[in-house]
């Protein structure tokens, strides 16, 4: 070591006055270090993590209810926290709380029977349908609600049209729709408190939505769990990737949400949300 400092020492310039702005550089490389070192250290740990998408199927699959199951596996000290991801249309669609119709094919329906059921006159609400259009439609009014503000944001007023009945028109390609989250369940997170499980969020990218856009959705988010939260990307690429990343991670700081950076697994833009962060930044 006393070998180490002495070659250090040589390395320095000549004159001592220069010497000064390189060793308080090396000493605040070494505090932050240090200080980044402990702040990891007091936060290690390890914890079994279930995510609530998984339990649901899981559950239906074996024609169980899903929170009993939790229930049962937390008092076992299997599950120590839940990770809450956003509700996707596929995901919906297959537990029977939307029905999501493109228009081509309510078209081609009236075209070939010449008659229109019940569920048709419910998609229309007696107004026109366009082939270019994809409508969906719920029982759920709270879940309609949360599902028309998502597409408002990201497609504007002049692409999304209320039919009426809880159905809704989107002038957007399929793909557009499938892949986009639709916000969170207030079940997850009302189960995760009574259980007092921790919550690990998991967000989609969404390139269309603008900093104030992600203000309004960690703001929901933070009301729907006051304490803080990890927030862990869903995807390849982290929210705000690639153009909104320093915004998006103002936005965190002001919630109070920390990122969970995942140590196997590349995302687009994660080093770059993460060099942001700073010291609300967690390896996952």
């Amino acid at each position: 070591m006393a070998d180490f400092l002495k070659g250090l020492i040589r390395l320095l310039p000549a004159q001592r006055w220069a010497r000064i702005p390189l060793l308080i550089a090396l000493g605040l490389a070494l505090w932050h270090g240090v200080h980044r070192a402990y702040w990891e250290w007091a936060l290690r740990g390890a914890s079994v993590t279930l995510e609530w998408q998984d339990l649901q199927l899981l559950a239906s699959q074996e024609g169980l209810a899903p929170v009993p199951l939790l229930k049962r596996w937390v008092k076992a000290g299997w599950v120590q926290s839940l990770a809450i991801c956003e509700d996707k249309l596929p995901d919906l669609t297959r537990q029977g709380r939307v029905t999501w119709l493109s228009g081509a094919a309510i078209l081609n329906e009236l075209r070939v029977s010449r008659s229109q059921p019940w569920l048709l006159t419910q998609v229309s609400g007696g107004h026109s349908l366009s082939a270019e259009g994809q409508y969906l439609v719920m029982d759920d009014y709270d879940l309609y609600e949360r599902i028309k503000a998502r597409l408002l944001l990201s497609f504007g007023h002049e692409r999304v049209r209320d039919m009426g009945y809880t159905s809704i028109e989107v002038i957007a390609a399929p793909e557009e729709l499938e892949g986009m989250g639709y916000g969170f369940s207030p079940e997850a997170f009302q189960v995760a408190k009574q259980l007092d499980l921790s919550v690990i969020v998991r967000l989609s990218n969404n390139p269309r939505l603008g900093a104030d856009d992600w203000g309004i959705l960690l703001r929901g988010l933070r009301q729907m769990d006051p304490q803080p939260t990890l927030l862990v990307a869903d995807g390849e690429e982290v929210p705000g990737y690639p153009l909104q990343i320093e915004r998006f991670a103002r936005r965190m700081q002001r919630n109070g949400l920390r990122f969970g950076l995942v140590e196997f697994a590349q995302q687009s833009g994660d080093v770059d949300l993460a060099r942001q962060l700073q010291h609300q930044v967690l390896r996952v």
